[in-house]
């Protein structure tokens, strides 16, 4: 149903001769977080006056389907064409449902056990002739009987058919269809043509390992990890895109390279006929289907009852990669022994594992971040669907101080003191956002996230909590007023002017840098010598906001204490 449906959707153009197939070649990929990927297929035409076809068809994003020539080959119109292939199957008859369908119109002998007949009771034997082939998802059979009645029968209650003399051979005619870009063109010599194409199958994520060493001094090294879906490189050019594109919220196939027709181009119901796009699936999507049935392999190779061993031992086209529960996010080398690991799980692992593999490929495909748009250029990369790959970006040296910052904000708890580590990106390349592997003369020391830092400017990391810095923060009312409400008469708003008072103690063995900020519903009146910033995001209509930093250093047994007014309307 759903190929005739497909079929009345496209416009087809009968009358158009053969193609030749030109084979193309991603040469250019700018691969964006989140997994779409801005790609350039290169195809080389011959001279001559002829129409064309490419070896693919992109799955391209609405609007993104684009086509030039370096060269300044002239080319006309680019066409999509659907065409649907009859093709008859031929397969041994094994069930006997098999049976039923390869012998319409000839007579049958069955024995047949309906399910409501107990089973203390003989069977029915049937003999008649098979009316037609079994019907599509009813399991229904009609079987006309010497005496002329017509009687359905389940095939799962038949217990027994006579082969002899039956035909043996199942034929089944399907239709495939054939999707083709093409178009005509006259060149006098041979020339290269550019067809460019947002679209999904390859993603990346970044990852830097930050080693501290002595006297304030370390070295950031930067990597990306590339993952493809089902796309394939071949000394292609790739940028690692920071950030996202503003797209459209209601996305869909280009019409021209995507699949469906237009109604479905028109209703965004594109995706329910992917199944018909020609080519591979998409690695990647595929690994949610086939994970009960991996983590049944897995089962099978380590025994029912014992450890299962991490996933590594699984073979086959998705095995081999999942030490790092999914490569350590997209790329490989992550962090799957602690979290994917299937060691001393029950024998209910490969339900979990099944969920786990799921949940964990979702949160890969929405990995992207909101930061700036930036490119790095990765270089030439050769890849097969599925591959992952790792390069290095990057390394510097850069300094760092460890700060310690307790930020607070009225009429809230008072929250933690944080251990920070201040990190300055002293080179020109922005440090887009990923995973960060903290170490101190190689001692892993923490695994964080990096936020997006500019060159020249700071990355503040977050290491962990800490107990040993007391706080303290008391508020109090000190006066209250009113004010007149503006164009109203006789109507006047409440205005307080409050305190807060803040101690900070140290019961650390060693002098630190320390921070606090506090968060301020209001106009500021004495910040007892903070620095003033004030918010863009205001907290209400007659309210701004502001926030107060004090720095200092905080020596071992040293208690520190501020006191700030601020007026609040309402």
């Amino acid at each position: 149903m759903n190929v005739q449906l497909l079929a009345t959707l496209v416009i087809s153009l009968n009358s158009a001769p053969s193609a030749t197939e030109l084979k193309s070649r991603i040469i250019e990929a700018s691969v964006f977080k989140s997994g779409l990927v801005m790609l350039t297929r290169e195809v080389t035409v011959p001279a001559g006056n002829a129409i064309y076809s490419l070896d693919v068809v992109p799955e391209a994003i609405d609007g993104s389907f684009w086509y030039s020539s370096p060269d300044g080959l002239v080319v006309t119109d680019v066409a999509t064409t659907l065409r649907f292939n009859e093709e008859n199957l031929k397969m041994t008859a094994q069930t006997v449902g098999d049976y039923l369908a390869a012998n319409v119109g000839k007579r049958v002998k069955l024995t047949y056990r309906p399910y409501t007949t107990p089973n203390t009771e003989k069977p029915e034997q049937i003999e008649g002739i098979v009316n037609g082939p079994p019907r599509n998802q009813t399991n229904i059979v009609p079987i006309k009987m010497d005496n002329g009645r017509l009687r359905n029968l389940v095939i799962g209650s038949i217990e027994e058919i006579d082969t002899n003399g039956l035909n043996s051979e199942l034929s089944h005619t399907i239709k495939t269809p054939e999707l083709k870009v093409q178009f005509r063109s006259d060149a006098s010599k041979p020339s290269k043509l550019d067809f460019i194409t947002m679209e999904t199958g390859a993603a990346w994520v970044g990852s830097y390992l930050v080693n501290l060493g002595t006297n304030g001094a370390s070295t950031v090294v930067g990597k990306a990890q590339i993952a493809l879906g089902r796309l394939s490189f071949n000394e292609t050019t790739v940028k690692a895109i920071a950030g996202q594109p503003n797209l459209l919220e209601n996305g869909r196939y280009d019409v021209n390279a995507g699949v469906g027709g237009l109604v479905a181009f028109l209703d965004h119901t594109q995706e329910q006929f992917v199944m018909y796009h020609p080519g591979a699936k998409d690695p990647y999507l595929l690994l949610p289907e086939n994970a009960n049935e991996l983590a049944q392999a897995n089962l099978a190779l380590n025994g029912q009852g014992g450890a299962y061993g991490v996933y590594d031992g699984v073979s086959g086209p998705y095995g081999g990669g999942f030490s790092g529960g999914f490569g350590g996010g997209i790329g490989g080398g992550g962090r799957g022994n602690a979290a994917y690991s299937l060691q001393g799980y029950s024998n209910t692992a490969p339900a979990e594992l099944s969920l786990t593999l799921k949940r964990s490929i979702a949160q890969q495909a929405s990995s992207d971040r909101l930061e700036s748009l930036y490119s790095y250029p990765v270089g030439k990369v050769s890849l097969q669907a599925g591959d992952r790959l790792s390069r290095i970006l990057f390394s510097q040296s850069s300094t760092y101080e460890n700060i310690y910052r307790w930020a607070t904000e009225v009429g809230n708890d008072s929250g933690s003191v944080k251990s920070l580590l201040r990190i300055h990106n002293t080179g020109t390349v922005p440090w887009t956002g990923g995973s960060v592997f903290v170490t101190k003369q190689d001692t892993p020391i923490a695994q964080i996230e990096m936020p997006f830092t500019p060159g020249g400017k700071y990355a503040d990391l977050e290491l962990a909590n800490t107990q040993d810095i007391l706080t303290k923060k008391e508020e109090s009312e000190v006066s209250r007023d009113t004010i007149p409400y503006p164009n109203r008469l006789k109507m006047f708003l409440n205005r307080q002017l409050n305190e807060v008072r803040l101690s900070v103690e140290s019961a650390r063995l060693e002098p630190v840098k320390f921070e606090l900020t506090l968060t301020v519903p209001g106009d500021v009146v004495d910040a007892n010598g903070g620095k003033i910033e004030k918010l863009l995001h205001r907290q209400d209509m007659w309210n701004g906001q502001a926030q107060v930093t004090w720095s200092f250093t905080l020596s071992p047994g040293d208690k520190r204490e501020f006191k700030l007014q601020y007026r609040h309307i309402g």
